[in-house]
């Protein structure tokens, strides 16, 4: 059952859009979106965005990333001025080093200038609007997008192509597949590799091992299902697939300090 609404602002069979921020103010309630990123590069607004369980307070300029899943919600104070991408994960194929880019941002970039990039939105959504470009390369203004986020930030990749491949697989495997496979071995199977393998490649890439990776996001959505639904914790605990009440508390609690209701009481 789902729980959050979902938006598709692109149409089910588009693969891409970038249009400018809706100049408004009004409150968005939680939502998600239905299999789709988005990059949001805001100039100017005030005011805090809600994704998952965390508020960013929004002091432009600075750049918001989504992924599919993600549930988030708008609060300005101030009106937002700046663009949105929205895109499917398959029109990174022939930029693979822009799509492993993309798995690695956090949801919050803050700039300290934006000029270059806004010129580059400026210019994707001209080609856009006025149908001059090819979708090839609307694409390649996405991919030059990513790399330049990428050169503004002090992040440092770890590892080989390939190891960073196995990594977005084995994270987007998880996102797809948390409710059911709660082991390592089951991953790798699916991935044909090895639990060696993956614990060895996220280490290096993001410090932490496979496991730790499975937990997060199962811990991530039942914080979300915490904080925006009225759902009982005896409903969150059935709808991540265990066993019981007690197993779930138990095991949030493990990886938070905090019970199920203590975290929502906090909230």
């Amino acid at each position: 059952m789902q729980s959050f609404p979902l938006k598709a602002k692109i149409e089910t069979h588009q693969l891409f859009k970038v249009s400018k921020m809706k100049e408004v103010i009004k409150p968005t309630r939680p939502h998600k979106h239905d299999g789709y990123f988005e990059i949001i590069l805001l100039s100017e607004g005030g005011g805090f965005h809600t994704i998952d369980d965390s508020g960013h307070e929004v002091i432009p300029p600075l750049v918001h990333i989504l992924k599919p899943g993600q549930v988030h919600c708008w609060d300005f104070s101030q009106i937002p001025k700046g663009y949105v991408l929205m895109f499917k994960e398959e029109v990174l194929r022939n930029y693979p080093a822009a799509r492993n880019k993309l798995y690695e941002f956090q949801p919050e970039i803050k700039l300290k200038d934006a000029h270059d990039l806004m010129s580059i939105f400026q210019q994707c959504i001209e080609e856009y609007q006025q149908k001059r470009g090819t979708e090839e390369m609307l694409y390649a203004y996405l991919n030059l997008i990513i790399l330049k986020l990428s050169q503004k930030l002090t992040h440092q990749q770890h590892g080989s192509q390939n190891k960073l491949n196995l990594l977005y697989s084995y994270k987007k495997l998880v996102d797809q597949k948390f409710h059911e496979l709660k082991l390592v071995s089951e991953y790798a199977e699916a991935l044909n590799s090895s639990t060696a393998r993956l614990n060895e490649v996220c280490q290096l890439a993001i410090g932490k091992n496979a496991s730790s990776i499975i937990k997060e996001r199962i811990v991530l959505e039942a914080k979300n299902l915490l904080f925006h639904t009225d759902k009982t914790v005896t409903e969150i605990a059935t709808d991540l697939q265990f066993s019981d009440t007690s197993n779930f508390t138990r095991f949030f609690k493990t990886q938070t300090r905090l019970t199920p209701q203590k975290y929502r009481d906090m909230m």
